[in-house]
Formats: structure tokens, C-alpha cells, sequence
């Protein structure tokens, strides 16, 4: 496929000239800026059950600027979405799920027992960690997140606190998540792991009903226990984590959950960046999902895409944006400030789809050229406008959107 230059140069245009007149990163040192820190919209105490008053406090901005300095200058990385619903690829009884692939065992009504015992078959014996770690260098991707465990509460690496996970559980008998990690420290490419902080539908924190999640010492009991720990061991034992990109149940920890295990990750590694997903307390930056915001917002965010329709495999997801729309996403993001990270789905073999690899080349073949209006840039001192092409892609973005 060849990349239509023209209708991006709009978007390249503004781009570079944020970065030839070198403006300085948004700082964190005035008083809207902090106010705006890390998640705003998480600053009410949203399920607080001792103190309903209480309010989360932000961290130094001071703290917050230094941490995310890199990423900000970063500014473009992979997300990767990969578990054991893989295996699934978006069907289940000879039917395909709507919904998003990652969610099928909650979409589809799956029995737990069934689902977990699906973990025997799933043995991703074509995962090569240093092809993945290769392939996002070249596409110009300079840090990669994983998802090491998903709202099914299968664990992706190796840990101690559930025999659920793809070391003791399945033939594999591998542990992707430190090969990823050692490829990465190789590669120099920042590594960053998602953890699906409240959802468990396998210890049954909001799972199908019936569930425990809205029994407060049933949840204290798990987010403390296998949430809590979990992130423990990937802060402890995996080298440094740049990255910890949590989702969840909106409204699930209280403020006083979500400050103990932000103060946890603080003891643990202090220069590790988390998003505005603990939900009850700030994070270092705000996401938005498949979509960018107005230019006057000036907090420090990042947009996140999945290539296609749906984040995990999904085997008849034939819905992939074309290589200008997401580097017009990409463009948008960082003209209007913020990060742009692009999500692949690999297959239950460890394989990243051939067109999310043909695709991620002529990023990589983009970026070498046009890199520079990308890394270090800084938000447009003027407000963006919409051109041509991208003005009907915005127009037509809703029809990407699950």
C-alpha cells in the first residue's frame, strides 16, 4: 500500500511548525495546569464509603512534569492487547460476539468454568518477543504497553498470587511479559504493562451477575490482595516499568483504595507514569479513547487507537484504518499536545496480524521522514484547524467507535 502524502500535509504542517518554533512542553507550574493534572474528573471522590467528602489530592505538579518528561517527548508508542480471549477471536459456539474480542467472555455469557478451562488449548508457540519489540522500533514507536491482565483476570505473566495464568496454566509454560521487558531494555524502547485494576471476572469483581464487586469487603479483600499484589510483583520483579495504563469499573475503589495504591506504585517506582484509570485518586496523564480533544484542553493526555474496530483478535475484523487516517490521528494528537498510542492485537500463536505489520512499515517509512515534527513536540500555539481529508474523518470517526 502507498501512503497518500498530500492530504496529511495540513497536519505535517502544523506539527512542524510547532516544533521549529520550539515551544517549550506545557508547564505544570500554573494554577490551571494543576488543576487540571493528571485526571480531573476523578478529583470528586466517586465511591468513597468512609468519607464522602473526601477528595484525592494531585501530586506535585513538579513531580508529575518530571516524570513524564520522556513520554512527552516520546509521544508515539504500541499498545498491545493479547490474553487468553485471543484464542476466541471474537467467536464462541460458531457465532461471532459483537462487542469488543477482548470482552467475549463477557459478551458471549461464557460460563467461568469453561472459559478458564479454554487456557489448557492456548499455547502461543510463534510469539517471539524480540519481532514484536523489532517491529514497533521500526514503525518509530519509542515505548510499548502490554496487557498483563485483562478484566478476565487471566495473568499474562508469571505470577504467585493465582495459578491462573499463562506459565502454570497453559502448555506454553512461558512467561511473555519479562521477554518482552528484557527485549525491550535492549532495544531502548520504554516498557509499560496494562492492569485491569477493579475488573476480575474471574475472582467475580463485576462479572456477569451474580457478582461480588458491589460487596465492599469482598472487593477491599481483592483489590488489596491479587490487584494490589499483583502490581507488586510486575514493579518488583520485571526491571524498571516506565508505564502502568490501568481500566477498570468507574466507580469501584474508594479514594482512600485508589490513594493506597498509587502510593504503592510511588514506594515501588517512583518514575513509573500511570494513567487517570485507578479512577478515584490522579493520575500523570488523561486518556482518550479512539478520539483527540478540543485544543484549548491543555492537561497532559494521551489518544489511544486500536487499528481496526476492536482491540483484541478478532479473526473477521476486516475494518482497518488506513495508514493516513492514523497518521492523521497521530498528527492531530500531538499538534493539539498530547500522545498517540496504537493498538495491535496479536493471534493466539503469537502472531501480530500481517497487516498491522504491513502497516506499522509504512508508518516506520513515514516517521523516518517526517520524525522530527513528531518527537518533542510540543501543543500548536495556535488553534488547530481541520482541512480536506481530515475534517471528513473526524466527521466519519463515529463509525470506528464500539
Amino acid at each position: 500500500m502507498k501512503i497518500k502524502l498530500f492530504p496529511l500535509f495540513f497536519t505535517i504542517l502544523y506539527s512542524t511548525l510547532v516544533h521549529a518554533a520550539s515551544v517549550p512542553p506545557t508547564s505544570l507550574s500554573t494554577p490551571d495546569a494543576v488543576l487540571n493534572a493528571g485526571s480531573p474528573e476523578a478529583l470528586p471522590a466517586v465511591n468513597n464509603h468512609q468519607n464522602p467528602d473526601m477528595v484525592a489530592p494531585i501530586e506535585p505538579p513538579e513531580q508529575i512534569e518530571a516524570r513524564t518528561k520522556w513520554w512527552r517527548e516520546a509521544r508515539f508508542g504500541m499498545f498491545i492487547h493479547w490474553g487468553l480471549y485471543s484464542a476466541y477471536a471474537g467467536e464462541y459456539k460458531g457465532k461471532f460476539i459483537p462487542g469488543n474480542a477482548e470482552w467475549i467472555q463477557y459478551k458471549g455469557k461464557i460460563p467461568e468454568v469453561e472459559y478458564a478451562a479454554s487456557a489448557k488449548q492456548f499455547n502461543p508457540v510463534k510469539f517471539n518477543a524480540e519481532e514484536w519489540v523489532e517491529t514497533a522500533k521500526a514503525a518509530g514507536m519509542k515505548y510499548l504497553v502490554i496487557t498483563a491482565k485483562h478484566h478476565d483476570g487471566f495473568a499474562m505473566y508469571d505470577t504467585r498470587l493465582s495459578d491462573y495464568n499463562i506459565v502454570k496454566d497453559t502448555p506454553f509454560k512461558r512467561d511473555p511479559i519479562r521477554e518482552l521487558a528484557e527485549a525491550c531494555q535492549k532495544e531502548g524502547i520504554r516498557f509499560g504493562v496494562y492492569y485491569s485494576n477493579d475488573l476480575d471476572w474471574h475472582e467475580h469483581m463485576f462479572s456477569p451477575p451474580p457478582h461480588d464487586g458491589t460487596n465492599a469487603v469482598k472487593f477491599d479483600a481483592y483489590y488489596r490482595g491479587k490487584s494490589m499484589g499483583q502490581v507488586k510483583e510486575l514493579l518488583s520483579n520485571y526491571g524498571p516499568i516506565s508505564f502502568l495504563w490501568f481500566d477498570g469499573q468507574p466507580k469501584a475503589a474508594t479514594v482512600k483504595q485508589g490513594l493506597d495504591f498509587r502510593n504503592l506504585v510511588r514506594s515501588l517506582q517512583p518514575d513509573c507514569i500511570i494513567n487517570n484509570r485507578l479512577r478515584s485518586v490522579p493520575g500523570d496523564f488523561f486518556i482518550y479513547e479512539q478520539r483527540t480533544p478540543k485544543a484549548e484542553d491543555k492537561q497532559i493526555w494521551e489518544s489511544c487507537m486500536p487499528m481496526q474496530n476492536t482491540w483484541g483478535y478478532r479473526k473477521n475484523d476486516k475494518s482497518w484504518k488506513p495508514t493516513s487516517r492514523i497518521l492523521l490521528t497521530m498528527t492531530d494528537s500531538v499538534a493539539r499536545g498530547g500522545n498517540f498510542i496504537l493498538n495491535v492485537g496479536p493471534t493466539a500463536e503469537g502472531i501480530i496480524p500481517t497487516n498491522a505489520v504491513d502497516q506499522l512499515k509504512e508508518i516506520g517509512a513515514w516517521m523516518k521522514v517526517n520524525g522530527e515534527a513528531i518527537y518533542g513536540c510540543s501543543q500548536a500555539p495556535f488553534d488547530v484547524k481541520l482541512y480536506g481529508e481530515e475534517q471528513q474523518y473526524r466527521t466519519e470517526r463515529s463509525k470506528f467507535l464500539l
